[in-house]
């Protein structure tokens, strides 16, 4: 897709992150450069630590799932996996509705 970020088919990450242990850090579902996943988060923060996901943001096409569909973002505890706090997407559109979608990761003039 002529470079940019997409999740292949398979269900596997578009983009992931590791610590310098090798252990993951954060996994992202992209479609043509836009966090996208329908059948999980689009974005996981992982505490290396321990494995526990802290952090998981639910976006399709770009924008966060219905809250009819449930939190678009949710916030765990880094040590018990534990709910500490969700996030509706109205939340999301109140602080971003001035806000583009999300800058591209085009590579740097050079790469």
């Amino acid at each position: 897709l002529k470079g940019l970020l997409h999740a292949p088919p398979s269900g596997e990450p578009s983009h992931a992150a590791f610590d310098s242990k090798g252990r993951p850090l954060l996994l992202e579902w992209h479609k043509e450069e836009i966090d996208h996943r329908i059948d999980g988060p689009a974005s996981i923060s992982i505490n290396p630590a321990n494995g526990v996901p802290w952090v998981e943001v639910y976006m399709i096409d770009g924008k966060p799932r219905s809250k009819a569909e449930g939190p678009y973002l949710v916030h765990r505890d880094k040590t018990t996996g534990k709910i500490t706090g969700t996030y509706t997407d109205e939340d999301w559109y109140r602080v971003n509705q001035h806000l583009p979608v999300r800058p591209s990761r085009s590579p740097s003039p050079g790469a």
